[in-house]
């Protein structure tokens, strides 16, 4: 078994984008700019990550995620593969977030709207998402699987 968690801040390039699939789910996407510490007297370049968010998460970012906020994402690494305009094999790193934290003002745990319009309580950051963040529903373009909140660890599964 392997794991390609993954935790990156940054800040948000511009407006997250919400597009629905053809089962109605919502999706939401952005770029996220990451700076690498200086080392020594080198400054370092900045790279872009894509974050992909799904469902009710797709909702919370979409309403309250903006251009230039700093963000912490938690989530899936995974690797997309796609052919360039030239016809040559690309790839490309992207992150399917399980849990999004806004850093700028003040911090908070950004929670799907219906989970805070209902639920007594927030979901706990520090344990594996809820179906609702993890479902990764069919006719994703970017070519990833299905798995379910089972498929996924918890920090009390990891021996470390």
């Amino acid at each position: 078994m392997s794991l390609a968690k993954i935790v990156v801040s940054g800040e948000v390039v511009g407006e997250p984008e919400k597009r629905f699939t053809p089962n109605n789910h919502p999706v939401a996407t952005f770029n996220l700019k990451v700076e690498n510490a200086n080392i020594g007297s080198k400054p370092s370049e900045p790279f872009f990550v894509r974050v992909t968010c799904w469902r009710n998460l797709a909702d919370a970012v979409s309403n309250q995620v903006q251009k230039g906020q700093h963000v912490l994402v938690e989530g899936r690494l995974m690797l997309n593969s796609y052919q360039a305009q030239d016809g040559t094999q690309k790839k490309s790193f992207e992150v399917e977030a399980s849990s999004l934290d806004k850093l700028s003002g003040p911090s908070e745990t950004l929670v799907p709207v219906s989970a805070a319009a209902g639920a007594s309580t927030p979901p706990k950051t520090t344990q594996a998402p809820t179906s609702s963040y993890a479902s990764v529903p069919g006719g994703n373009s970017a070519g990833s699987g299905h798995f379910s909140s089972e498929d996924l660890l918890s920090e009390d599964d990891i021996p470390f």
